[in-house]
C-alpha cells in the first residue's frame, strides 16, 4: 500500500510500518481513530498532528492527533504504536458557554461555534451546511458545558442532524443518512 503520512506538518511516510498498516474506525456523532507502528528510532511527540493520505497523497483519509502511544521491543526491535483520535477530540478538550440572541438557526449556532470556540484549532464551516430544520428559536443560553455534548444536543433539538468534523478539518452537521 502506497501512502503518505503527515507527522506535525512533516512527511513521516518512510518512519511508519508499512507491513502493519493503518486502522481507521469512522464513527457519527463520536471520534474515529486511526492507529499505526512507526519503525525502530522513531517516536513522535503525544498530541502531534497527524494526516493520513489515500494512494493519491491529495486525499486525506484521516486527521487528528497523538492520543497515546507505547514504545516495545529493545534495541533494533524497538517500534512505538500510536493511537490516534480525530478533530473532533478538540470539541472534547473546550467548554462553551453562550448566549444566542434573536432568531437562530442550525447553521448560525455552528458559525457562533466555529468563530467563538474552534478557529484556533483550524476547524472550519462547511461551505454547504445548510440552515438545518425549518424550525428556528429565538434565542437561548448554553451553560458551560464540553462542546461536544452541546453537538450531540444539538442532534436531540435538531430532530436527528448528527454532526462530523472531516479529515480536512471541517465542522458538519447533516441528516443523520448523510453524515460524514
Amino acid at each position: 500500500m502506497a501512502w503518505k503520512a503527515l507527522i506535525a506538518t512533516v512527511d513521516k511516510t518512510t518512519s511508519l510500518d508499512m507491513s502493519s498498516g493503518v486502522v481507521i474506525q469512522r464513527s457519527k456523532n463520536e471520534r474515529s481513530t486511526a492507529r499505526f507502528t512507526t519503525v525502530n528510532g522513531y517516536v513522535p511527540a503525544l498530541r502531534a498532528e497527524v494526516e493520513l493520505y489515500d494512494t493519491d497523497g491529495v486525499t486525506v483519509l484521516f486527521g487528528g492527533i497523538i492520543f497515546s502511544r507505547q514504545t516495545r521491543g529493545v534495541g533494533a526491535l524497538m517500534f512505538t504504536e500510536c493511537e490516534c483520535v480525530d478533530w473532533s477530540i478538540y470539541t472534547t478538550w473546550r467548554t462553551i458557554t453562550k448566549t444566542f440572541n434573536g432568531v437562530v438557526t442550525l447553521k448560525t449556532v455552528l458559525q457562533g461555534l466555529i468563530t467563538d470556540y474552534l478557529t484556533d484549532y483550524g476547524i472550519t464551516l462547511a461551505v454547504g451546511q445548510v440552515d438545518g430544520p425549518s424550525t428556528t428559536v429565538t434565542g437561548f443560553q448554553v451553560t458551560t458545558k464540553p462542546i461536544d455534548q452541546f453537538l450531540r444536543d444539538l442532534t436531540t433539538y435538531s430532530g436527528g442532524y448528527v454532526w462530523g468534523i472531516t479529515p480536512a478539518k471541517v465542522l458538519q452537521m447533516v441528516i443523520n443518512a448523510a453524515a460524514p
